[in-house]
C-alpha cells in the first residue's frame, strides 16, 4: 500500500499543475483538463483550448514575446539574449504550426 501510495504520489509531483485554474486573470474560462489528459503524449480529440492573450500583452511591452517572431524563439535554452527559455517543469515539446510550446 505504502508502495502505491509513493508511486501515485510521485506521479502527482511531476504533472504539470500551472495554468489548470478555471480562468484566465480577468479573461475567459480555461478548457478543462483532467489528470489523465494533461500529458501531450495522450491523444485526445476533444480538446479544444480557448486562445487568449491579455491585453497586457497584445500591447507589446518589452518583457512580452513579438508573435510574429515565435519561430525565431530558441525554447529549451538560453537563447541570444541570454534569457532561459527552460520550463523548470522539463523539456517541452514545440507546435510545429504555431511555434508555441506545448
Amino acid at each position: 500500500m505504502l508502495r502505491l501510495f509513493r508511486k501515485s504520489t510521485r506521479r502527482r509531483s511531476t504533472m504539470h499543475i500551472k495554468c489548470r485554474n478555471n480562468t484566465y486573470l480577468g479573461g475567459p474560462a480555461r478548457f478543462t483538463v483532467p489528470n489523465d489528459k494533461v500529458s501531450w503524449e495522450t491523444s485526445w480529440s476533444e480538446y479544444n483550448p480557448v486562445e487568449y492573450t491579455a491585453g497586457v500583452v497584445k500591447a507589446n511591452p518589452v518583457w512580452a514575446d513579438d508573435p510574429d517572431k515565435l519561430e525565431d524563439i530558441k525554447f529549451n535554452r538560453e537563447d541570444d539574449a541570454h534569457m532561459s527559455r527552460k520550463s523548470f517543469i522539463g523539456k517541452y515539446a514545440i507546435d510545429k504550426k504555431t511555434h508555441m510550446p506545448l
